[in-house]
């Protein structure tokens, strides 16, 4: 796996934005993470540098696409919770705006305060954020095993928000269950981070066929730090997309060798005693041998979501139809959204979906259309625009604590791969617009 020695300035935002997603609440009474004050300590500055006529890579389609939907969907939905006056308090309706606002501060930044002059420094730093993400997950996989025998609440405390109105937060109920995420506070946001985890060691695999004991030995705590979460989003979604996008059978020297052969005699070890302590094995183990055959399957994968005459997501889409099925309710209108589609069209109704549906379709687009993206980036974003479809089922994936900053500056990222490709290509061919 390449090394992350070398870096730039140029280059340290994107890292800095990827490191920080695991940081710590600074504030946690106000539910203020490290991530957001550098994000939103940045974002001013930014804006005084495009007022100032600073170049950027805003002016490429696919990114000026993405930020108009982003803003046009935060500006719609802050009118109707304005007009409609239904968040359940002025804090947790800054809280949902927050999430909405996040990627556009992230998409500003990346594009403004990133300078790199050609494609492969480009390229270079999007590997080098793979990277970082990857050894990220590993420190935290390492810290979920040391709670499994060490019971580390008064580390994870920092990390995760404040406990709700049962008197417990999500991660503490979640370990009392044997569901260890880390620094995340709800085991779909670690699911979430680990699939990223291992989509980004999928794209160093195939981008580079040299493979080291390292490199097996991230691979593995991946898997271990995702399955310690029982998030399904990881385990159903993640590991399978994972498969299917790294085709090991078409890479048998990658699959079988000497260094694979020796982690797997090394880590069955360390497993078997993992295993023999941490009390999530039946939880986990429940989603292949649920054991009692009248079990709803669908509704066993999705929490409940689907597979159920009565489900919380088909009220939630019920309640906005009947009563504000064009315009929705507003941030905070209800704060139970653990589904995408349900996020958009319950806060903005018909026209906040639409405008979601209409996101997925810009990136998906680009992985498929845009010139500029070699066949492994086109590979590597349209995995992220299946995940993103299909998790969002489960998850607002896209505007989700810490996970969305690492999504989107992945996206961003592959985005600007693409820019300084076609930039390349006009420089040959003046007649061909940079910014298609």
């Amino acid at each position: 796996m390449p090394s992350l020695a070398g870096v730039r300035r140029g280059e340290l935002l994107p890292l800095l934005l990827i490191a920080s997603s695991f940081g710590p609440y600074v504030f946690k009474g106000l539910g203020v993470r490290l991530e957001q004050v550098i994000i939103y300590a940045l974002l001013p500055l930014v804006l005084v540098l495009l007022l100032a006529g600073r170049q950027s890579f805003l002016c490429y389609k696919p990114v000026a696409k993405v930020l108009a939907i982003l803003v046009f969907v935060t500006l719609w939905t802050l009118l109707v919770t304005t007009l409609a006056g239904r968040y359940e308090s002025v804090t947790k309706a800054i809280s949902h705006f927050e999430h909405y606002l996040r990627p556009i501060a992230v998409l500003l930044l990346v594009s403004v305060m990133v300078k790199l002059r050609t494609a492969s420094e480009a390229q270079a730093l999007f590997n080098r954020s793979l990277i970082l993400l990857i050894w990220m997950l590993c420190l935290n996989t390492t810290l979920s095993i040391c709670s499994v025998f060490l019971g580390l609440s008064w580390v994870t405390d920092y990390f995760v928000a404040s406990p709700g109105a049962s008197g417990s937060s999500v991660a503490e109920l979640a370990a009392s269950n044997g569901r260890f995420s880390g620094v995340f506070d709800q085991p779909a946001e670690a699911g979430i981070a680990y699939s990223l985890g291992l989509f980004s060691w999928a794209y160093l695999r195939r981008t580079n066929s040299k493979v080291i004991l390292l490199d097996y030995v991230a691979l593995t705590l991946i898997l271990v730090g995702g399955a310690l979460s029982v998030s399904k989003v990881f385990v159903i979604g993640g590991i399978l997309l994972f498969l299917a996008y790294w085709n090991p059978l078409k890479r048998p020297a990658q699959l079988l060798n000497w260094r694979s052969t020796f982690l797997v005699v090394i880590a069955s070890t360390s497993l078997g005693a993992l295993l023999s302590t941490w009390k999530g094995l039946d939880f986990l183990l429940r989603l292949f041998m649920p054991g009692d055959q009248s079990v709803n399957m669908v509704a066993l994968y999705t929490a409940g979501r689907f597979g159920k005459d009565e489900t919380l997501v088909k009220e939630l889409f019920a309640q906005t139809i009947a009563e504000s099925p064009f315009y929705g309710m507003g941030f905070a209108a209800n704060t139970t959204l653990d589904n995408a589609y349900a996020e958009f069209f319950v806060q903005g109704g018909l026209i906040g979906l639409l405008a979601y549906i209409s996101l997925l379709i810009v990136i998906g687009t680009t992985a498929f259309f845009q010139p500029g993206l070699s066949k492994e980036d086109r590979r590597f974003l349209g995995v992220l625009v299946l995940f993103i479809t299909a998790a969002g089922m489960g998850m607002p994936i896209v505007t989700a604590n810490r996970v969305s900053s690492i999504l989107w500056v992945l996206v961003f990222l592959v985005f600007f791969v693409a820019y300084q490709r076609r930039r390349a290509i006009c420089e040959i061919q003046p007649q061909v617009n940079p910014g298609r």
